[in-house]
């Protein structure tokens, strides 16, 4: 089990992790900390759970919001071509340099904190850099997300987690999605998961950043 911990403004921890085989999973803080109580554990004992982020954490959190088609990869050093910036300050003119922390994955696992990364294969990633330099994807593959080229010819985007709890809603729900969104927008914020067209999904974080 791998797990990053980090102590919240309330003195609590919030915890994002993966279990030996690779799996991540999504629970909600209060669950979390419930289910600990209930079991007896420290908290960090149930760290095998990923803090969900809804779109507008993810937004908010990160450093770097950049779409591009990774060109070149050693180990855990990536080349990227970049073809939207929605945050940051790149020059989108030249190629992404990039190191993902957590070093090399083992190849059938995933380190903490890095999302996999393949050459070739176009990306939406949300990337926070690290005091050391290196960038890891915000909420993990969470932060990651694939381009696909339908049979349409039209791009769809879809995290590590099938898009699940980008757009929160009820009384429970914070992070929503921004206000202002046109008819497509909002059919897409009112999408549970699964894929997400990729021109509304840029037009909803550029709205987001405003």
């Amino acid at each position: 089990m791998v797990r990053i911990c980090k102590k919240t403004a309330d003195a609590t921890l919030d915890c994002e992790s993966t279990d030996n085989l690779g799996r991540m999973y999504l629970m909600p803080r209060t669950a979390l900390r419930c289910l600990a109580v209930f079991l007896g554990l420290p908290l960090v004992a149930m760290a095998t759970m990923v803090v969900p982020r809804s779109l507008a954490e993810l937004t908010a959190r990160a450093d770097v919001i950049v779409a591009g088609r990774v060109v070149e990869k050693t180990a855990a050093k990536y080349v990227m071509h970049i073809s939207e910036l929605l945050k940051g300050s790149l020059d989108p003119a030249q190629p992404f340099r990039f190191e993902q922390a957590g070093g090399v994955p083992v190849p059938g696992s995933r380190s903490a904190g890095a999302a996999i990364l393949e050459v070739g294969e176009e990306y939406l990633l949300f990337l926070k850099r690290s005091p050391a330099g290196q960038w890891v994807t915000v909420g993990m593959e969470q932060g990651r997300f694939r381009v696909v080229l339908g049979p349409d010819g039209k791009r769809t985007v879809v995290n590590g987690f099938r898009n699940q709890g980008l757009f929160p809603t009820g009384p429970a729900g914070k992070g929503g999605a921004p206000k202002g969104l046109t008819k497509s927008e909002q059919a897409v914020a009112a999408q549970p998961a699964g894929p997400l067209p990729y021109d509304e999904l840029l037009s909803i974080v550029r709205k987001l950043r405003q």
